[in-house]
């Protein structure tokens, strides 16, 4: 029995110890949350608030981001204007005739239906700065009457045509004008340089930055440009471009349902057309092969 009773209290005791190490682990994960809870408080505080100042802070952000948020369509004219560009640099002599001899071209071949789309200097430059940087101050302006002119004619259905002097075709292609991009190309450089000599001695002091220009312009993908005029005489580039710009043409027009004639509609309703018609019943051809029984008579006498 003696053996037994120590048994009994050392086992006890050793209960007793278990319990006392699991309260000291309770109390010392107790005082770590404590303390993280304590921290995150000064942070709010530091903060001028508390943690809800933060949440309101995050959905602030968010719906700013929803406003500048665009939707998934832009609105683009009835008319794609059409813009020349190349071979080099804009305000130089090689490239503004160039430009000047299609647009007469043209002028002539369509008469009536292109319409000239006038942009005054005073919004070009903020137009160029807002294609390059959409972010800088004014430039939405400037785009916003760009577009306005733009939408506004081409309601008339006819082709436009606008001297933009862009040299980047590709931020142009991004807008929401969406222009018809006509690009002059000169593959050979050696050419280029020879007109730009031929200007005189003012064009040929900036001939390496145009022959850059126009470097870059012939490595840029063919599906940035709408059209590619690679014809060396200036009546096959003018005939290519007229070509392609009837086709657009008499595409772009809106559609009618074919109205019917007078003719058609008195031969509908004239009678005599009806008389060679009939109309058999799928029992004629029975009733007709029938013959009709005679029903005898009976005499009186």
């Amino acid at each position: 029995p003696m053996k037994l009773k120590k048994l009994v209290s050392e086992t006890l005791n050793q209960q007793i110890n278990n319990k006392d190490t699991n309260t000291l682990k309770k109390t010392h994960s107790f005082d770590k949350e404590q303390k993280k809870v304590t921290s995150s408080q000064e942070v709010s505080d530091k903060l001028d608030g508390s943690t809800e100042n933060i949440s309101h802070i995050a959905q602030t952000r968010i719906s700013e981001k929803d406003l500048k948020a665009q939707g998934p369509y832009e609105a683009i004219p009835l008319i794609r204007p059409i813009v020349l560009c190349g071979p080099s640099l804009r305000n130089f002599d090689v490239t503004d005739l160039m430009h000047k001899a299609l647009f007469h071209a043209l002028k002539r071949a369509f008469g009536d239906k292109l319409e000239v789309v006038h942009i005054e200097e005073k919004w070009l430059k903020p137009f160029h700065n807002a294609l390059a940087n959409k972010h800088l101050v004014g430039t939405t302006e400037a785009m916003d009457h760009v577009m306005h002119q733009v939408f506004t004619a081409s309601q008339s259905f006819k082709l436009l045509f606008i001297d933009l002097k862009v040299n980047s075709p590709t931020a142009l292609k991004r807008s929401p004008l969406a222009p018809l991009l006509v690009h002059i190309k000169i593959a050979n450089m050696k050419i280029l340089q020879n007109l730009i000599k031929s200007r005189g001695a003012d064009q040929k002091r900036s001939s390496a930055a145009q022959v850059y220009t126009a470097q870059k312009l012939c490595d840029l993908d063919k599906r940035v440009f709408d059209v590619v005029l690679k014809e060396c005489n200036f009546e096959d580039a003018a005939d290519h471009l007229i070509r392609y710009l009837n086709k657009y043409y008499e595409a772009s027009r809106p559609t009618q349902a074919p109205k019917r004639s007078d003719q058609l509609l008195r031969s509908s309703l004239n009678p005599s057309m009806m008389k060679g018609l009939v109309v058999k019943s799928p029992f004629g051809s029975r009733r007709n092969n029938s013959k009709k029984k005679k029903v005898p008579t009976a005499t009186l006498r």
